[in-house]
């Protein structure tokens, strides 16, 4: 079990490193593909993976954000 206050720490910091992935994951990505000698065709594949990967973890991101809320108003404080 765990304290409302606690959860919703965790859950903030759920967010933060959410956010910092992506950027620098993305920066990764097209640095390495860039410099890379891989075939067009198979960098474009490679782009379309990570371009279905962020719009994931733009749902992960809002489903997030959503238990914050619902958490923050509940009356409850242990989970």
């Amino acid at each position: 079990m765990i304290k409302k206050e606690k959860l919703l720490k965790q859950i903030e910091l759920l967010e933060m490193l959410e956010r910092r992935a992506a950027p620098l994951l993305s920066k990764h990505v097209s640095s390495t593909l860039f410099f890379s000698e891989i075939k067009k065709d198979e960098r474009d594949k490679i782009l379309e993976k990570f371009q279905s990967a962020i719009v994931s973890q733009t749902k992960h991101m809002e489903i997030i954000k959503q238990i914050k809320t619902e958490v923050s108003k509940s009356k409850k404080d242990v989970y």
